[in-house]
């Protein structure tokens, strides 16, 4: 079984915890960072059909090793909570949180370079949830239309909760993008302490910075060919994440801050989050004035 999942949220650093947890002699976290085999109700974004397929990508561990999971819509999706508690029911369960404005805006981002959304603008994009929550608007080779509601990909609260109806406190540690930038080797010893492994030594340097497709046509056709160009893309540099594949997916990728979002927006979004985050102080008992206007 496995004995932990960082469940989320997206671009709040979860790729941090996994990249220093992958590190730690105690603990064996696949090469696969989301393999999402819990969420049943995320499409394409459940990489693994079944548990014994799934359970293969651990296959490595050693005995003395803790496992884990870093599938960071689990806590987003309707179903994987429950699941992973059917799974294991004693698992610990690592959240992370950052401001839902510019986690949003970072998302958006991030959906472009993976070619899951076509709508460069964000401003745009968010303008369209109400149309693609009625099947309108999806790009052809969106993995799950669910990840497009940015509102509700950033509802934290009603995620927890649903954490919370599964997993009692003491299974459950919730962590700030904030301390992790600003008291990186204080999160990652507490972090440790939760998950009952010897601290190690951390930095503070950049993981999964924002990333942009330097010619999108390239990465569409890596990430999802056409039927007829997949015999040829296997023939040529293989199935999946091959090392070939991984060299031009990195050439064609560019890394830089992104578009600021309008001020006007910008407001838009903290008054449309406002609600969220004073319920979410309730919920962790944390004072989130940083995140509000």
């Amino acid at each position: 079984m496995i004995n932990f999942f960082i469940v989320g949220a997206p671009k709040c650093g979860t790729t941090k915890l996994y990249d220093y947890l992958r590190k730690h002699p105690e603990v064996f976290l696949p090469e696969e960072k989301e393999p999402h085999f819990f969420a049943d109700d995320l499409g394409k974004y459940k990489s693994h059909k079944t548990e014994r397929e799934f359970l293969n990508i651990y296959r490595e561990r050693r005995s003395n090793q803790i496992t884990g999971d870093a599938s960071i819509f689990h806590m987003y999706s309707s179903v994987a909570m429950g699941n992973i508690y059917n799974h294991n029911p004693n698992a610990k369960i690592v959240v992370i949180l950052r401001n839902p404005v510019e986690a949003a805006h970072s998302f958006h981002s991030q959906l472009l370079y993976t070619q899951d959304e076509t709508e460069r603008d964000f401003e745009s994009a968010w303008r369209l949830i109400g149309n693609r929550q009625h099947g309108e608007g999806i790009p052809n080779v969106c993995k799950s239309p669910k990840v497009l509601n940015y509102r509700e990909v950033f509802a934290y609260s009603d995620q927890l909760k649903r954490v919370y109806s599964y997993f009692p406190l003491g299974q459950v540690k919730v962590f700030f993008y904030d301390d992790l930038k600003k008291e990186n080797e204080s999160v990652t010893s507490e972090l440790c302490k939760f998950l009952e492994i010897e601290p190690l030594t951390s930095d503070n340097a950049i993981i999964n910075p924002n990333q942009v497709n330097r010619f999108p046509w390239i990465s569409r056709i890596l990430r999802h060919p056409p039927s007829w160009l997949k015999t040829l893309k296997r023939a040529l540099i293989g199935k999946g994440h091959t090392k070939l594949y991984d060299v031009i997916l990195d050439l064609n990728t560019i890394k830089g801050p992104r578009e600021p979002m309008k001020p006007s927006f910008k407001r838009e979004l903290e008054v449309e989050f406002r609600d969220e985050i004073v319920e979410l102080e309730e919920l962790l008992a944390r004072d989130l004035s940083a995140w509000k206007i």
